[in-house]
């Protein structure tokens, strides 16, 4: 299987969760924006944690393997997803998410939690 776009933005970073330039500039991690359908509630977002499933692909079309994924935000509406990248790329550089294999896979998980009535507190 080729390397996939999937079409969510990412971002590589350095001086986030231990992440750090190297002389040259090169960082190992990426943040990636993960959008979907608004839910009702909250949910829980999970991704394969297999070590070939992930990709960045860069604007010219290069891939950059990537590894770990952990979801470090989920609301009703999108997720932020740190990945570990398996070779060096400059800092403050744009991505795109891809799939290297067929088992990666996301699953969102609804949550049935009930939420407290908060009554409308505004006035006019």
């Amino acid at each position: 299987m080729s390397d996939i776009g999937l079409g969510f933005s990412g971002i590589t970073v350095a001086g986030f969760n231990g992440s750090v330039a190297d002389k040259e500039g090169l960082v190992r991690k990426a943040l990636f924006a993960i959008t979907y359908a608004e839910r009702l509630n909250d949910v829980n977002v999970s991704f394969t944690q297999g070590s070939s499933d992930w990709c960045a692909i860069d604007p010219y079309d290069e891939s950059i393997g990537m590894r770990n994924p952990r979801v470090l935000s989920a609301n009703r509406y999108g997720a932020v997803v740190e990945f570990d990248l398996d070779e060096g790329y400059p800092s403050d550089s744009l991505l795109e998410l891809g799939k290297r294999s067929p088992s990666a896979n996301w699953t969102i998980t609804e949550l049935d939690a009930d939420k407290p009535f908060t009554p409308n507190t505004l006035t006019t």
